[in-house]
């Protein structure tokens, strides 16, 4: 229970911290005051560079989506993976790490140069 001293204390902090906010609760009862920055901000973001599926294959030349199809056919896991999830996406988030990652392995099998690879990341 408060007292009339603590009571005083609350109110001249109320006069020296204007951020105060009386709503604070905790386990659905009210738990006194608390600073406004100790309350959760917004959750940030991530942020995303998204192009078409179109856009994103028309990033390849026709020399390198034939490598890529000839890696698929000759049986590579990985970049028969890639196709298909270009083939099911609507979208092509190109800061996102699977995406970063499956152009980077055709980099690595040789479909695609360090050059072409940054061009084809690019946002």
């Amino acid at each position: 229970m408060r007292t009339l001293d603590s009571i005083s204390e609350v109110m001249a902090d109320l006069r020296v911290n204007p951020d105060i906010n009386w709503y604070a609760q905790e386990n659905g009862k009210y738990n006194g005051y608390l600073p406004t920055e100790t309350q959760p901000s917004a959750p940030t973001v991530a942020p995303t560079a998204m192009i078409g599926i179109w856009e994103f294959r028309n990033r390849f030349t026709t020399a390198e989506l034939q490598a890529l199809l000839n890696k698929a056919y000759d049986g590579d896991a990985m970049v028969r993976l890639l196709l298909l999830k270009i083939q099911t996406a609507s979208d092509i988030d190109l800061l996102s790490s699977s995406v970063i990652d499956g152009v980077n392995y055709l980099k690595t099998v040789g479909v695609l140069t360090v050059e072409r690879t940054a061009a084809i990341l690019m946002t």
